[in-house]
């Protein structure tokens, strides 16, 4: 009997970006690209100084893409905090991505305390594929995705998409530093794809799928037999198809949330007719 052995190729990279203390210096920049059938490994974790933490973690039968971070060391207004960004652009068939970025600095006095983050999965069978497309960045007042105009490249539209005739996964979140948060979560078989152009991330409040200075686009569309769920939570208010949640002050005191099954076809209004699923949480 002949057996077939794949030998699986393991990227690791763990750096911690220093930048000047006193003087602002050019950009430091880190690339991660691969391209592998068979099987492979990438984890990357870019730590820029005391200001964010850019990590991506791959784990796929077959995979491409590349992966960016960007240290300004900039200091803008000389607030002790640079601007920081990074832009996961990647598929995987038969395996996972996790691209996850903390904001881990800020202008207190002004801005109010860091503690952002954002978290993006997909997840699919060897007998599908599924794709994320996402930019985000960090300064000294909050952080945000902006799927436009970074410097090392965008993605125009379904920032999430995947394929398989018998399971997948995609799940995004973003959360303030006070713990209010929205997230949407897409699983089942047959085909999804998601735009999610731009989020907004401060210290008391979120807007997700909308704001960062781009027209709102977030919308959803599949078929296939699946699971789609929205969930937003914060102490003050939520907003979300249409629907506006008061809360008492307190922790999570807001809360709503979508469940939809379907199976056939179904998407979300078009934010161009209705709202999408684009969330304000406070």
């Amino acid at each position: 009997m002949k057996k077939l052995i794949g030998i699986a190729l393991v990227l690791a990279l763990a750096v911690m970006l220093i930048p000047s203390a006193v003087f602002a210096a050019d950009p430091t920049i880190i690339n991660v690209n691969w391209n592998w059938t068979g099987g492979g490994v990438v984890n990357s974790t870019v730590t820029a100084g005391n200001d964010a933490v850019h990590a991506l973690a791959v784990n796929a039968g077959n995979s491409a893409g590349y992966f960016n971070v960007r240290d300004e060391n900039d200091n803008p207004y000389s607030y002790n905090v640079d601007s920081t960004s990074s832009n996961a652009n990647l598929w995987v068939s038969g395996g996972l991505a996790t691209y996850t970025v903390a904001r881990t600095d800020s202008k207190v006095s002004m801005y109010g305390p860091a503690g952002q983050n954002t978290y993006s999965f997909i997840g699919v069978n060897l007998d599908g594929t599924a794709s994320m497309g996402m930019c985000t960045f960090t300064n000294y007042a909050f952080q945000q995705e902006a799927n436009y105009g970074h410097p090392e490249g965008w993605v125009s539209g379904n920032q999430f998409t995947a394929t398989s005739p018998t399971a997948f996964q995609i799940i995004h979140q973003v959360t303030d530093s006070e713990g209010d948060t929205a997230w949407l979560n897409s699983s089942g078989s047959g085909m999804a794809n998601i735009s999610c152009m731009s989020s907004d991330i401060y210290a008391g409040s979120l807007k997700f799928g909308k704001g960062a200075g781009c027209y709102t686009d977030a919308d959803f569309s599949g078929n296939g037999v699946q699971n789609l769920t929205f969930f937003s939570s914060g102490h003050s208010s939520v907003s979300q198809f249409g629907f506006n949640v008061p809360g008492n002050g307190s922790a999570n005191s807001a809360q709503l949330q979508t469940i939809i099954n379907f199976s056939g076809a179904f998407s979300t209004p078009n934010p161009s007719t209705g709202a999408g699923f684009s969330a304000d949480v406070n």
